[in-house]
């Protein structure tokens, strides 16, 4: 039990490795996604906008999708912006970051480690639920059938083919009517 536990364990963490790894590649690679300009919720803007401003100061909002990218980008007035929120994820949105564009041109964010210079969003850092959940559960499966089922199948297939022969599942020791391996004591089923 602990063995087939500890193996779900570490093919979750390989999942959500693989998971961070693969929205980080879209981001650096396809960073602003422009295919689709979507109308923006105004419930979600005025979200993002009294973050960092009182909520009643006016603003205008935009959407950007992608095929496995969003970008949400509120600002005053004529097109100057100032709060850029980004998710990435694939098949489904799994991380976010935010940050914000000060009167000197600089952008800042909530986490200073993910600040690339010269991007309107930052690395994503901060987990969309329940897209980052999926999405990791999705990558261990892949890892579990690319890299465990393959070995798990070879064994218990030698195992079958072993029994079958009249040999020992574990060690091939030729066995009788013993109820146990005479060679390494293993039960016989």
């Amino acid at each position: 039990m602990k063995s087939l536990l500890s193996r779900i364990l570490v093919l979750l963490l390989i999942g959500v490795v693989a998971n961070i790894a693969v929205a980080w590649l879209i981001e650096i690679k396809w960073p602003n996604p422009t295919s689709r300009k979507l109308p923006m919720p105004p419930d979600e803007a005025i979200a993002l906008w009294s973050r960092y401003f009182p909520p009643e100061c006016p603003f205008y909002a935009e959407r950007y999708r992608g095929p496995a990218q969003q970008l949400d980008i509120v600002g005053f007035g004529d097109n100057v912006l100032n709060v850029a929120a980004g998710s990435v994820g694939w098949p489904f949105l799994a991380l976010s970051s935010e940050s914000k564009v000060d009167e000197k041109g600089r952008f800042s964010s909530y986490f200073e480690l993910d600040a690339v210079p010269g991007r309107i969003n930052p690395l994503p850092l901060r987990p969309v639920w329940p897209g980052f959940a999926v999405n990791s559960a999705l990558y261990a499966t892949m890892a579990w059938v690319f890299f465990v089922a393959p070995f798990d199948l070879r064994r218990r297939l030698r195992k079958r083919s072993r029994l079958n022969r009249g040999l020992c599942s574990a060690c091939a020791y030729p066995i009788g009517v013993s109820p146990v391996c005479t060679e390494c004591g293993e039960p016989l089923r």
